[in-house]
C-alpha cells in the first residue's frame, strides 16, 4: 500500500486489476482528459503490464497506482506520480 484514507486504498497495480482498467481506460469522458485513445481489451492488458513493470525500474519517474475502495475492495480508478 502507498496511502490509505477512510475509505480508499492507494496502492501498485496488479493483473487482477485489469477488468476496471480497462473499463476505465475505455471510457471516453475519462480519457479526454488523458491521452483520448480508446485502447482495445488486450492493449489495455499489455499497458497495465508494462505499467507494473515500470515499478522495478530504477530510472522510473512515471508511477500510476490503483485506487481501491476498501468497503468491498472495488478498483474505482487510477492516481500518477510524475516525477518533475
Amino acid at each position: 500500500m502507498i496511502f490509505e484514507t477512510e475509505r480508499l486504498e492507494v496502492r501498485k497495480l496488479m493483473t487482477i486489476d485489469l477488468d476496471g482498467f480497462y473499463e476505465l481506460q475505455s471510457n471516453p469522458k475519462v480519457l479526454q482528459f488523458a491521452t483520448g485513445e480508446i485502447k482495445t481489451f488486450e492493449e489495455n492488458k499489455t499497458e497495465l503490464a508494462s505499467l507494473i513493470d515500470r515499478y522495478s525500474l530504477s530510472n522510473n519517474d512515471f508511477w500510476i497506482y490503483a485506487i481501491i475502495r476498501k468497503a468491498d475492495l472495488t478498483f474505482v480508478g487510477t492516481i500518477a506520480l510524475v516525477k518533475d
